[in-house]
């Protein structure tokens, strides 16, 4: 049996006493660049990552169906030139993009909000979200509405798949959990804002 390690929130993570990044101990890492990941391709697709040369090139085998007359079952599953562009600057832009959240996760935390967020020393994490818990969730996603800004619920209580009354933490935290924004392109006096509006609605 194969372990494999869906990593489409962990690139970039790393802890100090194995010193490998996160989502690397498995023998497969599943990486995604859906829009609202920490890169992107410019829509669907992603990438894996393997230590097993045989396994790559299976994976890459099984994608490219066209002109094999193995009778193998395949699918066109590879990405396309663009994507593979716009992926490639993503992946040099990287570095930027976790300072960028580190520091308006600086600001949200500056300013006091209840973030839920795990700092072990023995940790180098890079945020992905920026969740606060409260009572008032609502309340704030209404507001942060009415004023443009776009927050969200991430879980959602239909997401639970069943009666939530069988998982009451879950069924708890989507109703007190907002996530604020935390994407690279935020300005940090918007963020300064958001957190401003949070703050007085606590």
């Amino acid at each position: 049996m194969t372990l494999s390690c869906d990593r489409g929130y962990s690139p970039g993570p790393r802890r100090e006493n194995c010193g490998q990044p996160a989502g690397t101990q498995t023998a497969v890492g599943i990486l995604s660049f859906f829009a609202t990941k920490l890169i992107t391709s410019g829509g669907q697709g992603g990438a894996l990552i393997a230590d097993n040369a045989d396994m790559a090139e299976a994976v890459r085998d099984y994608r490219e169906f066209d002109c094999r007359r193995d009778r193998k079952a395949r699918f066109n599953l590879q990405m396309t030139d663009l994507q593979a562009s716009v992926g490639r600057v993503q992946l040099s832009r990287f570095p930027d993009f976790v300072r960028k959240r580190q520091r308006i996760l600086s600001v949200y935390e500056e300013a006091g909000l209840p973030l839920l967020c795990n700092h072990e020393r023995n940790v180098e994490s890079v945020p992905y979200r920026a969740i606060i818990r409260s009572e008032n969730a609502a309340r704030i996603l209404d507001h942060l509405r009415i004023s443009g800004v776009k927050a969200i619920i991430p879980v959602e209580e239909w997401e639970l798949l069943s009666d939530g009354d069988a998982f009451p933490n879950a069924q708890a935290f989507s109703r007190q959990l907002v996530s604020l924004p935390i994407y690279p392109g935020l300005k940090l006096k918007d963020a300064r804002e958001i957190a401003r509006k949070v703050r007085n609605l606590l």
